[in-house]
């Protein structure tokens, strides 16, 4: 009897990690379904980059603080909306005679109010808006670059990634929360047999 309880107590701890390492391979299965391999291995190489982003959205953006299509969404408008009027007023606060344009002279006398490193940003925004080089950035010239400026901060690629990250959500109500996301990462990387994690380099662009 006594060597019969020790055969199942023995029988019964070897199960617990085998279940364990099924339950992180089906999870793995579905996922990779829904996003491809190579979004997974870059989930498992960058998972603290990925909770960062979803922190962002959840807490930021949705009122449930799940991570929803519309969350997203709004996440996405708001950030390139910030960078358009960040470009607009970069550049448009030199407009002293409220023509709707800027020329180098503007520009040269708004700087003489400005440090050293503020200076030299706002040159280099006005020389990136002039599009034809002319000296003097135009509405449109100044539109064309707070939409580059917009998408720069916020690329399509950036917004691709929060969209995959939906297939975060393991109990299927469409939406993830960030408890959601850590538990499906860990997962993941116990099915690819790689627990630790690794921040991914920031992309965003300093003149956003």
């Amino acid at each position: 009897m006594k060597h019969a309880l020790i055969l199942t107590l023995s029988l019964a701890l070897w199960a617990v990690p085998s279940y364990a390492q099924e339950r992180a391979a089906d999870v793995a299965r579905v996922i990779e379904a829904r996003v491809g391999a190579d979004r997974v291995a870059e989930w498992i190489k960058g998972a603290d980059w990925v909770i960062e982003e979803l922190v962002e959205v959840a807490y930021g953006y949705a009122p449930s603080q799940e991570v929803t299509e519309a969350a997203i969404q709004s996440f996405v408008r708001h950030g390139r909306a910030g960078a358009r009027a960040r470009a607009f007023k970069d550049i448009w606060s030199a407009d002293l005679d409220g023509d709707l344009s800027v020329t180098r002279t503007e520009i040269a006398e708004i700087a003489l109010a400005l440090s050293g490193f503020q200076r030299g940003m706002l040159w280099t925004r006005h020389r990136r808006a002039d599009a034809n080089s002319d000296g003097t950035v135009t509405l449109d010239e100044l539109s064309t670059y707070a939409e580059t400026r917009a998408l720069r901060y916020l690329s399509e690629t950036r917004a691709d990634a929060l969209n995959d990250a939906l297939a975060l959500d393991l109990d299927g109500n469409g939406a993830v929360s960030v408890e959601e996301a850590e538990r499906a990462l860990m997962l993941l990387a116990q099915a690819h047999g790689a627990l630790q994690s690794t921040t991914a380099p920031a992309s965003q662009d300093d003149d956003a």
